[in-house]
């Protein structure tokens, strides 16, 4: 009977460790949000039409290791783009993560202008990282 409890209480302890979602949110879901996230959700992102994090923006956690085709009407408009901690994401000119890339790491890019990518993301690909 104590190993049963033991192993309940591991069980317990392991889920009450995993970074929660915030209310609303699971995997793979899309959602508005005015502002950004402040935490680490492994394959969180994080992206808006504008410089600086402005106008219409949408934060998902996203499956990791897994080709993510941004949805049409976001298509080359992405001028902020920033995964979450302890996430890191390829970024691509064309759909299914092929074309021109660049590595996006948290916090991310207030300006893709910066990195010559502005308003050319079609889809990313992430994966996590221990800090």
């Amino acid at each position: 009977m104590m190993e049963i409890i033991s192993i309940v209480a591991l069980f317990i302890n392991a889920v009450a460790a995993a970074p929660p979602l915030p209310p609303g949110v699971s995997r793979n879901t899309v959602i508005n949000w005015d502002r950004p996230f402040h935490g680490g959700i492994l394959g969180g992102v994080y992206y808006c039409d504008d410089i600086k994090w402005g106008k219409t923006c949408l934060y998902g956690a996203y499956e990791l290791a897994k080709c993510h085709d941004v949805p049409n009407n976001w298509n080359d408009i992405i001028s902020s783009f920033g995964p979450d901690k302890g996430t890191y994401c390829f970024v691509y000119e064309d759909v299914n993560c092929v074309g021109d890339s660049r590595l996006m790491q948290y916090p991310g890019s207030e300006n893709l202008l910066r990195q010559g990518f502005n308003d050319r993301i079609s889809s990313f690909s992430c994966g996590g990282y221990q800090e």
